[in-house]
């Protein structure tokens, strides 16, 4: 109900903003009571829809704009062109990336993709997995190295946080990288 009083739902429509929003709210209501009625079948319409975007738009241009391949790791500060607005490295956006391309060789070298897609979605992996371990550094008054939160773009260390973010990306995407490592084994 608060939604609607927000979007001006149920009062009169003053403009083609608000009709827009009340049309808006009705077509997510009817989905939204579609997924509790069958949750699987409305997901499942999606999916190719996802899965042809994530293919064919997103991954690309993380490919084509975020790539480091003098320094390793990925520049994640990309505006929507592409274009670098800041080059210091954040470690757990250079765990997710590593992750998320290591994942897509898990996901599709068995079937459904070219084989040059794999093998660039494996580089672009390697490149950031070799890039890891230079966020490893020493923190004043403790013994073993930590994982710093971020670097410049030359991975000179800039800020250790304990917060464990940087430390759950780096180990999530060095584990799903570590299981690629063996996919692509499998597929030579």
């Amino acid at each position: 109900e608060a939604c609607r009083v927000r979007l001006g739902v149920g009062k009169a429509m003053s403009t083609s903003g608000d009709r827009e929003a009340h049309n808006i709210l009705q077509l997510l209501e009817q989905e939204g009571k579609a997924i509790l009625q069958d949750p699987t079948g409305l997901l499942k319409s999606y999916v190719k829809e996802w899965q042809t975007d994530l293919i064919e738009r997103v991954v690309p241009f993380w490919l084509n704009h975020s790539l480091d391949k003098k320094n390793g790791g990925y520049y994640t500060a990309l505006d929507e062109d592409g274009s670098i607005y800041d080059t210091d490295k954040y470690l757990w956006l250079q765990g997710r990336e590593v992750f998320t391309f290591s994942k897509l060789v898990n996901t599709f070298c068995e079937g459904g993709m070219p084989l040059k897609t794999i093998n660039q979605w494996a580089q672009a992996a390697k490149i950031g997995a070799e890039a890891l371990d230079k966020a490893l550094g020493n923190v004043p008054g403790v013994k073993d190295p930590r994982i710093y939160f971020s670097a410049t773009e030359d991975w000179k260390l800039l800020h250790y946080q304990r917060k464990p973010y940087a430390t759950v990306f780096y180990s999530l995407g060095c584990l799903e990288y570590s299981s690629m490592i063996q996919s692509v084994n499998k597929l030579q």
